[in-house]
């Protein structure tokens, strides 16, 4: 906790930009690694000032320019899967990224004693380690994205928040599609048992009705109408089996 969030690894007390406050590791049994491992990552959040002087900060951020980040560190060991061997002190003679009888070589960096510092870089030694999600409270939330864009605010979204977004937007299409069929299905009950109480009633009308009403106004209104027109047609099937009536067929016994 508390390390700082600096620029390209510049150790100057005038580079740092943010703080960390929060840390944690994550597992994602569900997605692997290259190597077919378990996906595991640190996750940790920081938090910056809302200052004119980081406001460009803040917008790059936002528009997802400043993502990629490194974190210095100090390991105890680091160790070649291939050999096993120490590979600062040229104990090996592999190459990172090589395949080597169809396994690929990596360091292992293992007894973490301690983290310098964290840095916004081009291009970091972990290729997906960066930005994930900006700690603001108007972008906190999907809903307080959309409540902002009514609004009439100017705002800017980074990719993630585009996504989930757009995922929220399908969703809703989804329900929508849903809803659309459940109100038909509601206007031809309707205009049905309409028709069994009110036969010079013209269907097209009865549609037009139900245009402007909620769906529990519809509910209501076939509910309605069935009850009504049940008393004109029974509603009920005509051969269904009545329970007090015995049938003995004396009529064929002799």
């Amino acid at each position: 906790m508390g390390v700082t969030g600096i620029f390209d690894h510049n150790p100057g007390s005038g580079n740092q930009t943010s703080r960390i406050f929060s840390a944690k590791c994550e597992r994602f049994p569900e997605k692997k690694t290259s190597l077919g491992d378990e996906y595991t990552c640190v996750k940790a959040k920081a938090y910056m000032p809302r200052t004119s002087k980081n406001a460009d900060l803040i917008a790059e951020i936002d528009a997802g320019i400043k993502k990629e980040v490194s974190v210095s560190c100090s390991a105890k060991t680091f160790t070649c899967s291939i050999c096993g061997g120490d590979i600062r002190y040229g104990n090996c003679s592999h190459i990172k990224g090589e395949s080597y009888n169809g396994k690929l070589c990596h360091c292992i960096i293992s007894d973490i004693n301690d983290a310098y510092e964290w840095s916004f870089v081009a291009i970091p030694a972990q290729v997906n380690a960066g930005v994930t999600k900006g700690f603001e409270r108007e972008y906190k939330k999907t809903q307080n994205l959309i409540k902002s864009i009514k609004s009439g605010d100017c705002v800017q979204i980074d990719r993630q928040q585009a996504d989930e977004l757009c995922s929220y937007i399908s969703k809703l299409e989804k329900q929508a599609e849903d809803g659309r069929c459940f109100r038909n299905s509601l206007v031809g009950e309707i205009t049905k048992f309409a028709l069994i109480c009110l036969p010079s009633l013209e269907a097209g009308s009865l549609e037009k009705m139900c245009l402007g009403a909620e769906t529990k106004e519809l509910i209501e209104l076939r509910d309605a109408f069935r009850l009504k027109a049940g008393e004109t047609i029974p509603l009920s099937p005509q051969l269904k089996a009545k329970k007090d009536k015995i049938i003995n067929n004396n009529e064929f016994k002799f």
